[in-house]
């Protein structure tokens, strides 16, 4: 192994000390993240008027994302061990939790054409994307630990995930159209479907955490003490039944919410 080759992988498993929920580390990410929300909804005009850049801005924070969750699965993974590269791969960062799914959303955008399709994907980010990332921005204790890169890495996402879901509504890539929401819920069940097979079929994993969607039969998720409470005293059926019902009712709340200043825009553009 080059000594290059050692350094880059020591720069990325660097420790730091681990942030604290509402420490000055997350109060400076709530911070730019505000401040970045807050230039989306000023800049939403502009972006109206802009189809094209909407669809930019969406490419090039997916292109962020993908090459932030390469660097994580690589440098999770690689070890050094008496001067040589060991793999080891830890089953518990497989890339398909419910803030994952955003980055398979913008690859299929890059695409996808103008139409209901693309519509259904923009509202997924602006729902299911926007509920994926505020959950840990509000709550991050889950995701902090002693990785320097990893602190980093969660926190840019997880705001990536806020600012692609508010660049749909600011730039009008989703309709205040009901259907808009159901194609979305419908991409939800998909991934969640893909995700308990996942959890169902691949035990041998349990002992690693391995979690998708945090709805696995096999491993209690202990993330969420709220999860964790449910999954603990009713059965596993109505655990699954609460949690797919929950996010749908949750992103039907959003985008009921949200729609009303779209309508609005659109009146207002229509003058």
């Amino acid at each position: 192994m080059s000594r290059a080759s050692e350094n880059v992988i020591r720069f990325f498993q660097a420790k730091s000390p681990e942030p604290q929920p509402w420490g000055m580390y997350h109060l400076l990410c709530l911070g730019v993240l505000a401040a970045l929300v807050a230039a989306l909804i000023a800049g939403g005009r502009r972006l109206r008027k802009s189809p094209k850049t909407v669809r930019r801005l969406t490419a090039c924070l997916g292109s962020v994302l993908l090459a932030a969750e390469i660097l994580k699965q690589i440098f999770s993974s690689v070890q050094i061990s008496d001067g040589k590269i060991i793999w080891d791969y830890p089953w518990h960062i497989f890339p398909f939790q419910l803030c994952s799914t955003p980055l398979y959303v913008c690859i299929a955008l890059f695409f996808l054409p103008e139409g209901r399709v693309r519509r259904a994907l923009c509202c997924y980010l602006g729902t299911f994307g926007i509920v994926g990332g505020a959950v840990v921005m509000a709550a991050p204790e889950s995701v902090y630990i002693t990785s320097l890169f990893i602190n980093v890495h969660t926190m840019v996402w997880h705001t990536g995930l806020i600012l692609l879901g508010a660049l749909q509504w600011c730039g009008s890539a989703i309709r205040p159209d009901a259907a808009d929401w159901l194609g979305s819920v419908v991409l939800f069940l998909a991934f969640a479907t893909i995700a308990f097979c996942l959890d169902l079929f691949l035990p041998q994993y349990a002992a690693e955490n391995f979690n998708m969607f945090y709805i696995s039969p096999h491993v209690p998720p202990d993330s969420s003490p709220i999860f964790l409470f449910v999954w603990e005293n009713v059965p596993y059926p109505l655990y699954l039944i609460c949690y797919i019902a929950g996010f749908i009712l949750l992103t039907g709340l959003i985008f009921a919410v949200l729609r009303i200043p779209l309508r609005r825009a659109a009146k207002a553009a229509a003058r």
